[in-house]
């Protein structure tokens, strides 16, 4: 088990400080800022240990699917080399490592339009499994949810425009 404990404000994705003992009290490593002295500007600070802090980090990274623009999509895809790129002729999807065991995913698919998607979540999905995970947010958002089988009319309609 880890002694290193840190300064952690609750539900951030990283920690403030390393908590050290000096001249007998507990001061931030980089800061020298006792608890008390960081309270003043940020109130909720606690203290955690360092391998609490690990174990939680996954699931404070994971967020809800987001609808994002097609710059905001071209421009994940140009920032880093993507691992898991899959691509469809309506859609596509790829994702970049973002902490340990979790991953930002993006994802491209044409319903009656091109609609561009952002999540993180556990590092492995398929693109199937981003496709359905996407769907299930629209869903529970009270959007307008495309089945499986419109999906596939529309890349088969669209399909047919093409030729």
């Amino acid at each position: 088990m880890s002694h290193t404990k840190c300064y952690w404000i609750p539900g951030a994705l990283h920690f403030l400080d390393v908590v050290v003992v000096r001249d007998g009290l507990h001061r931030g490593l980089f800061t020298g800022a006792t608890l008390e002295e960081i309270r003043r500007t940020n109130p909720d600070v606690t203290i955690i240990d360092e391998e609490d802090f690990n174990d939680r980090l996954p699931e404070l990274a994971r967020s809800e699917v987001e609808e994002i623009t097609e710059t905001e999509f071209n421009v994940a895809r140009a920032a880093a080399m993507p691992a898991g790129y899959s691509r469809g002729l309506h859609s596509a999807s790829f994702h970049h490592a973002f902490v340990p065991g979790v991953s930002r995913y993006f994802a491209r698919f044409r319903f009656d339009e091109l609609r561009f998607f952002r999540f993180r979540e556990k590092t492995g999905m398929t693109h199937e499994d981003i496709y359905f995970h996407v769907m299930n947010a629209l869903e529970t958002n009270d959007v307008q949810r495309i089945t499986i089988e419109q999906h596939l009319a529309n890349i088969t309609s669209k399909s047919k425009d093409i030729r």
